[in-house]
């Protein structure tokens, strides 16, 4: 699995029993920006006029 997110986590260094971070994620959660550990772009834009989709909150991942 590339990412595995969990918008909204508690605790963004940890995943539930039975799964697993993504390849190019070390925490669950992040605002839109380089991963510190993998160096890939990914994160909630949490802005309508920046939004891949154009919508609030949306999530953004580019490898």
């Amino acid at each position: 699995m590339a990412y595995f997110v969990d918008r909204g986590d508690h605790n963004v260094n940890t995943v539930s029993g039975g799964e697993a971070l993504g390849k190019y994620n070390s925490v669950t959660e992040q605002v839109y920006g380089e991963d510190a550990v993998t160096g890939r772009k990914w994160g909630i834009v949490d802005n309508i006029e920046t939004s891949t989709w154009g919508t609030a909150g949306a999530l953004r991942c580019i490898s």
